[in-house]
């Protein structure tokens, strides 16, 4: 038996990776491909997944299945996992990649948006959850890998409704993480600095150490490999994010005067 579980040397392991059209979970869909895994594509943007299949089934002699997924619909989820029933083989391993980031100026609540953040970033990873954990019961094993953010580490002015949202997915994915293991689930959380998305080329504020999504998808290929229960990265990030965690109330209220964040 391999690593992620399968037991037939000449078979491929499979993988669903959401949000697979662009940023962190389309250079996902690449690493895993150059490594020979099978694929199971999902998101609401088909037409950035045909490209990226055409791309990859050029490139590399793996199977590359996509569908349209809304993370905040059921229906979407059950039409997914329906589809990878069909299928000849099980998933080894699904990851849950859905997150968007808007700013808030708490003087001027948009509850909106805020509920907006929290059904994409909170609730469509739970949402997947349910049937990623539904799916692995039938099968006897399985492995999810939830993709949260070093921004958990406190409350950051301006963006309030991102941080609470990925803090949210961090703790959930580690309760998840021992509560499955009974049911042999393997959880793995991911928890990336800045990274070169769509996403951060909107924000308005310094990122340090910022890296590629394709480097990020190799550290995260590489950890999930390895079996490890959280991936952060980069490593000066890291620091800085548990740094910051454990700095008493009164000392990181007195840095954020300096902070020049989303509304900065």
């Amino acid at each position: 038996m391999n690593k992620f579980g399968s037991t037939d040397s000449l078979k491929s392991n499979s993988v669903l990776i959401i949000g697979a059209s662009r940023g962190i979970g389309k250079a996902l869909a690449f690493e895993f491909a150059k490594n020979g895994w099978d694929l199971f594509l999902a998101s609401r943007d088909i037409e950035n997944l045909k490209t990226i299949k055409s791309e990859i089934e050029s490139k590399y002699s793996v199977d590359c299945i996509i569908t349209v997924l809304d993370v905040t619909s059921d229906k979407d989820y059950e039409l997914v996992f329906s589809k990878i029933r069909n299928q000849n083989h099980n998933l080894d391993l699904i990851i849950l990649n859905s997150g968007i980031s808007k700013p808030i100026n708490l003087s001027e609540i948009d509850e909106n948006i805020i509920r907006q953040i929290f059904e994409t970033n909170f609730f469509g990873i739970v949402r997947g959850m349910k049937f990623a954990v539904d799916y692995f019961k039938i099968i006897g094993k399985g492995h999810i890998a939830t993709v949260s953010s070093l921004a958990d580490a406190r409350g950051f002015p301006g963006s309030s409704a991102y941080v609470a949202s990925k803090t949210a997915i961090s703790h959930f994915t580690e309760a998840a993480s021992i509560e499955l293991r009974k049911s042999n689930i393997n959880v793995t959380l991911i928890k990336p600095g800045f990274v070169i998305t769509d996403m951060t080329a909107n924000h308005k504020f310094t990122m340090p150490f910022l890296i590629s999504a394709e480097k990020s998808a190799k550290i995260i290929y590489s950890g999930i490999k390895k079996g490890k229960k959280q991936i952060y990265f980069p490593l000066p990030t890291a620091i800085g994010s548990y740094l910051i965690k454990i700095l008493p109330g009164f000392i990181f209220r007195y840095l954020t005067k300096f902070w020049k964040g989303e509304n900065g």
